[in-house]
């Protein structure tokens, strides 16, 4: 069964997963940046965008950026 106009892309999230030596040198507009270029801007093209999947164990520098930006 095909239907048309259903297509939602879902990314995730994990701070360790991205190679940044110190988060403690990134801002939070380059990390929005980031999380833009690599996964989100989707949204901009007007295709709907999930992100199904994140997670920390800790409340640390990614964590706090991941939550402002899904604020």
């Amino acid at each position: 069964m095909s239907i048309p106009n259903k297509l939602v892309y879902s990314g995730h999230f994990y701070g360790f997963s991205w190679p940044i030596p110190s988060w403690q040198l990134v801002s939070y507009d380059s990390f929005k940046k980031k999380l833009f270029n690599s996964q989100t801007y989707v949204r901009a093209l007007g295709v709907p965008f999930l992100l199904g999947e994140f997670g920390n164990n800790n409340q640390d520098i990614p964590w706090k950026y991941l939550m402002q930006y899904l604020k």
